[in-house]
């Protein structure tokens, strides 16, 4: 199973007002797709079952670990130093399994 989104932030647009307000079927208009394997590198629990935040990141439902489009840690809500979480990016185990994208007539 894989996970497909969009990593681009939220456009200003009136559509993407709040998450429960925005307009079903609102695109955005920067950012590039991106395919990772379904499974957090941290408990392996499915990172569809997670959601996408406003500032493209995917955050893992589990945990809270928000990693960017190339499926780098971004964040670790329990942690509050950067060396904390430097440490975590270090381990190429934290990184998600991601494949290239090619958008063919889209």
């Amino acid at each position: 199973d894989v996970v497909v989104w969009n990593d681009g932030p939220l456009d200003k647009s009136p559509l993407f007002g709040p998450r429960k307000n925005r307009v079903k079927g609102a695109k955005k208009s920067d950012g590039n797709w991106r395919v990772f394997v379904d499974q957090c590198p941290h408990r392996k629990v499915p990172l569809s079952e997670g959601r996408i935040e406003d500032d493209g990141s995917l955050l893992c439902s589990y945990h809270g670990f928000r990693f960017d489009g190339k499926g780098a840690v971004v964040d670790v809500p329990q942690l509050f130093s950067d060396s904390d979480v430097d440490k975590i990016r270090a381990n190429s185990k934290s990184k998600c399994n991601s494949f290239p994208v090619e958008i063919v007539n889209g």
